[in-house]
Parts: C-alpha cells; sequence; structure tokens
C-alpha cells in the first residue's frame, strides 16, 4: 500500500513526501514503545500528508512496535526503499 500511494504522487513531491511519510511512522514506532520523540530532522517534516497517508505510516509504526527491534528497523527501511522512485530503487542504493 506505501509504494502505491508513493507511486500516485508527482515525481517533484514525492521525495519529500516519502520522507515524511517515514518520519511518521518512525514517530509512531517510537510511542508505540514509549520512547521519548525528539523532534525529527527538518527533512522528515517537510511535507504534509493526507489523512489517508498519515495513518497508514502510524499503522505502519505501531505494527513495527510489536516486532523486535530488529525486525522493525529492517521494516521501515523495506518500506522506505519501496518507496522510492525507479531511477532510486534498491538496486540503484545498494
Amino acid at each position: 500500500m506505501a509504494r502505491a500511494w508513493a507511486e500516485s504522487l508527482e515525481d517533484r513531491r514525492r521525495m519529500a513526501m516519502v520522507r515524511s511519510f517515514v518520519g511518521l511512522a518512525i514517530s509512531a514506532y517510537a510511542e508505540k514503545l514509549g520512547v521519548p520523540v525528539r523532534t525529527p530532522a527538518p527533512d522528515f517534516t517537510s511535507a504534509t500528508l493526507d489523512f489517508r497517508a498519515s495513518n497508514l505510516a502510524a499503522t505502519i509504526g505501531i505494527g513495527a512496535g510489536e516486532l523486535d527491534p530488529l525486525a522493525a528497523f529492517y521494516w521501515l527501511s523495506v518500506t522506505y526503499t519501496a518507496m522510492l522512485p525507479d531511477a532510486l530503487d534498491r538496486k540503484s542504493v545498494v
């Protein structure tokens, strides 16, 4: 679902929206664990997400909070990678 949402975005705004999405997922993960949420880096909050995207990001973060930390960070990073434009997908990043 996250990838489909990202693919629906305008190319010029996609990276900012993806960063905001992942920033929100990480914040929800931290809140689920009861870890104080520090203000994310500005790059991770530069775009405003709509209601559906915000809920999806929060659901992903809360779900990650049910996993052990290694699995949680793996799935959060896989989610980010899946949302990247094809020119920047995992083939190019690795």
